[in-house]
């Protein structure tokens, strides 16, 4: 996935971050730091931040692959909305990873991630 994301995308508007821990965290400082600092990932909670975090209970390696400014443009050369970051398992996982209590589907998934990102 990463080498893909690497060739479809401008040289320098991309940052690859991995982690193994058993909890992953992925902060937007954009706001908070008038746009100095964009989406972070790290394996530390942040103090006074709030964040999605990531359970990995399994320890699998994830890739957190950051889009940049200006990293999505559309024809008009004019910056596309678009995701801020996506995580994947660095090398492709068996199904013997996934447990049961990993697992998060539509609003369970949804409520997960509420929750968490208010810890």
């Amino acid at each position: 996935m990463k080498s893909k994301l690497d060739a479809a995308l401008p040289s320098g508007k991309i940052e690859h971050v991995e982690y193994a821990d058993s909890e992953i965290y992925v902060v937007d400082y954009t706001e908070r730091t008038q746009s100095q600092r964009g989406v972070e990932a790290c394996n530390a909670k942040p103090e006074g931040m709030d964040a999605l975090t990531l359970k990995n209970e399994a320890h699998l390696d994830i890739t957190t692959s950051i889009f940049g400014k200006q990293c999505f443009m559309d024809s008009q050369n004019k910056e596309l909305k678009h995701c801020e970051c996506v995580l994947y398992p660095t090398a492709s996982a068996g199904v013997g990873d996934c447990q049961k209590k990993c697992i998060f589907v539509g609003s369970n998934m949804r409520r997960n991630m509420h929750n968490h990102a208010r810890r």
